[in-house]
């Protein structure tokens, strides 16, 4: 083990700085450019590692000789930083290994200049066909990342070191001085001619107006709101969470009034947003939603059956209220010890409350799975044995939901509908939530970007289900009763007044269609002509007949009830239906049902037809 060298007057250790006999390696600080250079060098060519590291050390020369290199970088530093940025995903290498290496995008002018240094050190590149890094399992055109300022200035510079470096090299390797200085004058035109057409072979290589590299993230630019936003919840959720309304959980237990976040400094918002947007649970003044339905959905199923996913209107909010958490973190971004890898990116924050009138419907994970399994064309349409199969809405499951997707047709779209029916979405919903739905399953379209025959298919259905629905109330309408006065027109059909016995017939079928279900019928007796008509309201009708059926059994007598101011109708009798009485499915029913459960549903008739 070596020993610091000791000092010869007092026998101390010279400090560890004054110990001159080991020398300290140097070491590089990677700035985003180099990392940029690494990436591509290590995406777009299939060279080795001390090739592509020679490339590196051109293109930065001065800066590693800044940082004591006085050779040059090692091929096994290059290929460490190589591989420490594939390993940590760091986002200048999800952005570089994104593009496809027969494609060059947004690099063209960086590969020029790296084929040009190539040209100058007797390096032949190989173009990769294929990359040999896999995508990251996050939507690339989402990330924001530091500013690269990167540039074809940068380079050229580079190459113009470069050669001011090779001509002293490459010198006559003269001792004096003077003759140097005295060569360097005479050639000194020569040499600035020379690294004139290296500049000007670099710039007549790049279009005329290059745009730059990668464009500088805009940390003020606003990110859309959506109309509609989906959120899921369940009984881990804080705040207050139902059908009805959310409350943020620091305003669960008060005050009932939310104040408006402009009354707190932005500074204040932002702090209290990205402590939201962490892993910590606290009590926060927002409430969680996202534009994308396929989140909250993988979320709900992957959470219990007790949770549940909510669709929510937007539009009906205050603006001011609605922040996005994509927006925040580009201008304050989360720690990686925090949360990795979060960008925020689809998700919003909403202040305070969503009322109930924002809450388009809400549908139970137990309800939606259960929807699915007496549905197979719903089920075929979601997928939700898929997603409840990946750990993580990312690539993967994408894309492999993308491969078992339906095509977005007419049949796609009523299937769409009948969802929607199910879901009690409103109709004005419908079209909007389709497309959300289709791009977020990623269907397959014929054209795309085109939902022609969707939207046809969708409005077929509704179309179709309100002729349905407009048959069934039709049909629930039933008989519909005679006026008690007869009409002009009725009088001159039956050629005068109206007779009694027909009168009493048409009131025997009315009270029949009344009690329609409840294994009775009735006898209507015509007054005689002796008799005096005893008029009663229909209040005291209803309070007679009310006391007749809850005392009547299927083999009580006949009861006498007074008409209720009937016309031509002395009595009304309610009897058990000789004609069922023998029925097996007769004696079942009248077990089964009360009495006051018969009277139930005879009263609810009798109250629509008398109008009360």
């Amino acid at each position: 083990m070596n020993t610091p060298p000791m000092s010869s007057s007092k026998g101390e250790a010279y400090p560890q700085f004054l110990n001159f006999k080991t020398r300290m390696q140097p070491r590089n600080r990677w700035t985003d450019p180099q990392r940029e250079i690494c990436c591509v060098l290590r995406h777009f060519y299939d060279n080795t590692w001390p090739e592509l590291t020679k490339i590196f050390n051109l293109l930065f020369q001065r800066h590693l000789q800044r940082h004591g290199f006085s050779d040059s970088l090692r091929s096994t530093i290059f290929a460490t930083q190589a591989h420490d940025l594939k390993l940590k995903q760091h986002p200048i290498w999800i952005r570089v290994v994104s593009t496809p290496p027969n494609d060059l995008g947004p690099y063209g002018s960086m590969l020029r200049h790296i084929e040009m240094a190539a040209q100058k050190l007797g390096l032949d590149l190989k173009r990769r066909v294929e990359g040999t890094f896999e995508l990251p399992d996050f939507d690339i055109s989402d990330l924001e990342d530091a500013d690269l300022d990167i540039s074809e200035e940068i380079l050229a510079e580079a190459l113009e070191e470069h050669n001011d470096g090779g001509d002293d090299n490459n010198g006559s390797g003269s001792n004096n001085e003077e003759d140097e200085d005295e060569d360097d004058n005479a050639n000194d035109n020569d040499d600035n001619d020379d690294r004139d057409d290296d500049i000007q072979e670099i710039r007549r290589n790049l279009p005329i107006h290059t745009p730059p590299l990668r464009q500088a993230p805009n940390k003020h630019r606003q990110v859309p709101r959506p109309k509609i936003a989906f959120r899921f919840y369940d009984d881990q959720s804080a705040g207050i969470n139902s059908k009805l309304q959310f409350v943020a959980g620091m305003f669960a237990e008060g005050p009932t009034y939310f104040p408006h976040p402009h009354q707190s400094d932005s500074r204040m918002i932002t702090s209290m947003a990205r402590s939201h947007l962490s892993r910590f649970e606290i009590e926060s003044p927002f409430i969680s939603c996202s534009s994308s339905p396929l989140v909250a959905i993988h979320r709900m199923l992957r959470s219990n059956q007790s949770a549940f996913f909510s669709i929510i209107d937007l539009s009906k909010l205050n603006p001011d209220m609605v922040f996005s958490a994509q927006e925040i973190l580009m201008k304050r971004p989360l720690s990686k010890k925090i949360t990795r890898r979060y960008t925020g990116v689809s998700d919003f924050m909403i202040w305070g409350q969503i009322p109930d009138s924002c809450i388009i419907t809400a549908i139970s994970a137990a309800d939606i799975l259960n929807m699915t399994y007496h549905h197979p064309d719903i089920a075929s349409l979601l997928q939700l044995d898929v997603i409840q199969s990946f750990p993580y809405s990312r690539r993967d499951m994408h894309n492999r939901m993308a491969r078992t997707a339906i095509w977005a047709d007419q049949s796609a779209g009523k299937v769409f509908g009948k969802l929607f029916q199910l879901l009690n979405i409103p109709e004005s919903y419908a079209q909007e939530l389709a497309t959300i739905f289709t791009r977020a399953w990623r269907l397959r379209c014929l054209q795309r970007g085109s939902f022609t025959g969707l939207m046809d298919g969708l409005r077929s259905y509704f179309n179709t289900y309100r002729l349905e629905e407009q048959q069934r109330a039709s049909e629930a309408e039933g008989y519909v009763s005679p006026p008690i006065t007869p009409t002009k027109e009725s009088k001159e059909r039956d050629g005068g007044e109206p007779d009694g016995n027909k009168t009493a017939a048409a009131e025997t079928d009315m009270i029949q269609n009344t009690v329609n279900g409840c294994d009775m019928e009735i006898k209507v007796e015509p007054i005689d002509e002796d008799d005096d008509l005893m008029e009663i309201s229909k209040a005291d009708y209803m309070v007679a007949t009310e006391a007749r059926l809850r005392n009547s059994e299927p083999n009580d007598d006949v009861k006498e009830i007074p008409n209720a101011g009937l016309p031509e109708v002395d009595r009304i009798d309610i009897v058990p239906n000789s004609s069922r009485a023998d029925d097996d499915d007769y004696e079942k029913t009248t077990d089964r049902i009360e009495p006051s459960d018969r009277f139930t549903i005879e009263r609810e008739r009798i109250n629509r037809v008398l109008g009360l």
